[in-house]
């Protein structure tokens, strides 16, 4: 080279002042390559460049841009797991771990030359989180009852509202359905008491060899009622109802007959509505709520009038905290057929102001032995009971003294209560109670209209065993055994008047369904006249008797044992 000589490079920077740039265009440099930067991150595309003394804006001494169309794309950048992008251009993606390869990802981070994340063992950031990388059954659908969070979402079993809930609403015939289903309660009020409380093995036990398919279950505080209770009404099919104790016990003065004591505490606390709910909140065989027992009458004699009636406000108070749990749960309540002003008039406006804060009414009745011996009758008014019993008479209630106060109290509030709302009633299951009275008892308030039953007393009093073996337990398998009929519409048909019997009709499609009581202290024969219904068959079927009846010109005759019930069924023609 000849002395002073330019090189090749400095010269076209001579020649070429703007390829050069800075204030010093012209000026001999050591010149470099420039690569475009197009998305401004310090970073250039090593796929293009120039020659400049310095770079000009837009280009980059780098020429390490893996993606020149992305600011956060650069070597150094923060790699973003699971996206399908090589953020810090290592040539490389990291992707979430899939252990289990149910398609779900774990917290853990592998790396990946797939930027898709599609292989083996690898999940993207779009698939959901598995809460169980080592369980592919834990996945998108929750498996209620298995006691896992199997869908991931923090919400185990039934505290989950993929579990469905009850789904129980009341039909403006007043039948309630639970899933879209009829449903008729057979049951108890409280299970079976064993040496550490309520033994639930037992109770579902009984229950499911009673054919029955429902328990009110009236917490203690010391029942299990997420471990004991619902995981076994699941397993036996038995739908439950649940109640806090202030609920039924409200009027238990102490033992002095102190009229100071509170009647009315608050009966649902939030500690025992959280309890419950954790477990159950949408457990589709816990369809009710328990409002009050009772709320128009105290045990006590001697306290004033108003300390026999619960405020309509506390009432409405429970009703809107249950019902903002979860609506499509049943609430309950059930009334004393008493009132110490001694007026059916009183007793029906009084009653009712309740009727708006539940979705199902009741009430119960504890008629025997009845008062009057030799009948079925009730306690009455004119012959009272011990003086501490004063009020536990049924006459103000209803009209009639001699039949069996318990179809005409169903009746009365069927009727006049409740505007057609549904009625689960409590039937006495103790005092060693006959097993036709029982049965009798549970047919009457059938036909008078009620929409379902449980009994009570098996656990309070000492005949309460031996009833529940002989009589309580042998009425509900009998009903249970009545399946449709139970829940089948009403007909509206006028089969004739025999004195002393009362009857209801249900439609069972192709064939009616006749369920009628003797209410006499009498033997009657009764006369049905079927010529409306269209009888396609010329004898009826007489249900647990094991015996048909004839029919001549449309009518069919049958013999009644005083107090007592038959269940007929007859196939029909369609055009009826």
């Amino acid at each position: 080279m000849r002395p002073n000589a330019v090189p090749l490079a400095t010269a076209l920077c001579l020649s070429i002042a703007s390829s050069c740039g800075g204030p010093d265009a012209g000026t001999p440099c050591r010149p470099r390559s420039s690569y475009p930067d197009r998305d401004g991150d310090g970073h250039g595309d090593p796929s293009a460049h120039r020659f400049d003394c310095s770079p000009p804006e837009g280009f980059s001494p780098l020429p390490d841009d893996c993606d020149d169309a992305r600011a956060d794309a650069h070597p150094g950048a923060p790699e973003i797991v699971g996206d399908g992008r090589d953020e810090d251009c290592d040539g490389s993606e990291r992707c979430y771990e899939d252990r289990d390869l149910d398609g779900r990802r774990s917290e853990a981070v592998v790396p990946s030359e797939d930027p898709s994340c599609d292989g083996a063992g690898e999940a993207s950031v779009g698939e959901p989180l598995d809460c169980d990388d080592l369980d592919p059954e834990m996945g998108d659908v929750e498996t209620c009852g298995d006691g896992g969070d199997d869908d991931c979402d923090g919400l185990v079993d039934f505290a989950d509202p993929d579990c469905g809930g009850p789904e129980a609403e009341v039909r403006e015939d007043g039948t309630v359905t639970l899933g879209g289903e009829p449903f008729f309660p057979l049951g108890v009020v409280f299970g079976w008491y064993g040496e550490r409380g309520i033994d639930w093995d037992r109770t579902f036990r009984e229950l499911t060899d009673a054919g029955a398919n429902f328990l009110m279950h009236i917490d203690d505080g010391a029942s299990d009622i997420c471990g004991g209770l619902l995981p076994g009404a699941r397993e036996a099919g038995i739908k439950v109802g649940i109640g806090s104790i202030e609920t039924w016990f409200w009027n238990l003065l102490d033992e002095a007959g102190d009229c100071a004591v509170p009647i009315d505490p608050p009966v649902y606390s939030d500690a025992f509505l959280e309890s419950v709910l954790s477990c159950a909140r949408y457990d589709p065989n816990f369809v009710a709520w328990f409002n009050r027992d009772e709320p128009i009458w105290n045990y006590h004699p001697t306290c004033a009038p108003s300390r026999h009636m619960i405020s309509e406000a506390d009432v409405e108070e429970a009703w809107r905290t249950l019902d903002a749990q979860e609506p499509r749960r049943l609430v309950w309540i059930n009334y004393a057929t008493a009132n110490r002003q001694r007026s059916r008039d009183a007793y029906v406006r009084d009653t009712s102001r309740y009727a708006a804060y539940a979705d199902v009414l009741g009430f119960d009745l504890y008629p025997y032995p009845y008062h009057r011996p030799g009948t079925f009758g009730y306690e009455r008014c004119v012959e009272p009971p011990p003086a501490e019993r004063a009020d536990w008479c049924w006459e103000h209630v209803v009209d009639d003294p001699e039949p069996t106060v318990t179809g005409e109290v169903a009746r009365l509030h069927v009727s006049q209560i409740g505007g057609g709302k549904p009625y689960w009633v409590i039937l006495q299951g103790y005092r060693d109670m006959p097993p036709a009275d029982s049965l009798f008892m549970a047919y009457e308030a059938i036909v008078g209209g009620v929409g379902g039953i449980v009994f009570a007393g098996h656990q309070w009093d000492p005949g309460g065993p031996a009833t529940w073996q002989s009589a309580t337990k042998p009425t509900i398998r009998e009903l249970s055994s009545l399946g449709p009929a139970l829940v089948a519409p009403q007909v509206a048909l006028d089969l004739g008047d025999t004195p002393g019997v009362a009857y209801l009709v249900k439609d069972l499609g192709d064939r009616l369904a006749i369920l009628a009581v003797n209410r006499s202290p009498s033997p009657v024969e009764a006369v049905f006249d079927l010529d409306a219904a269209g009888p396609a068959e010329d004898s009826v079927d007489v249900r647990f008797e094991d015996r048909r009846v004839a029919i001549e010109g449309g009518i069919f005759r049958d013999d009644f044992a005083p107090y007592s019930r038959h269940v007929y069924e007859v196939l029909v023609r369609d055009e009826r």
